[in-house]
């Protein structure tokens, strides 16, 4: 099992990325009810805090970008790893937010499929998921 820190750190990374790519206020919300159920007293403080890293990120020149969000990254980490620390629950929720972070994209088209070429086989060929192209071998 990871420790808190570790998944805070994959959350961290996560919600600094949604910042960078427009998915920030779908993943709030999924923040506020998680900081809500650990830690009702913290709830504006920390997403205040967030939302100011967003702002920030926003107001970064594109050549400061990767120090900023490196930066920010780190400190939304500690920010979580406190949350993570609460319990084994809270563990789980914090790692759950990487999850949902991944699970939405900025409304970009993001090429996330897999390609298959020339594939020749001796019998049936299973592949499942999304965005799958195959294509039959010469």
């Amino acid at each position: 099992m990871s420790s808190p820190t570790e998944i805070a750190t994959l959350a961290a990374s996560a919600v600094v990325g949604a910042m960078a790519n427009g998915t920030w206020s779908y993943l709030r919300g999924r923040c506020t009810e998680l900081l809500e159920k650990h830690i009702p007293d913290g709830v504006e403080s920390l997403l205040g805090r967030f939302d100011s890293y967003e702002e920030t990120l926003e107001d970064t020149e594109p050549e400061n970008r990767q120090v900023v969000t490196s930066t920010l990254t780190r400190v939304a980490a500690r920010d979580l790893a406190d949350v993570a620390g609460r319990s084994p629950d809270a563990a789980e929720d914090i790692r759950a937010l990487a999850d949902a972070a991944a699970s939405v994209s900025g409304g970009e088209i993001v090429n996330i499929g897999t390609t298959f070429k020339n594939i020749e086989v001796g019998g049936d060929f299973n592949v499942s998921g999304r965005d799958n192209n195959i294509t039959k071998g010469a």
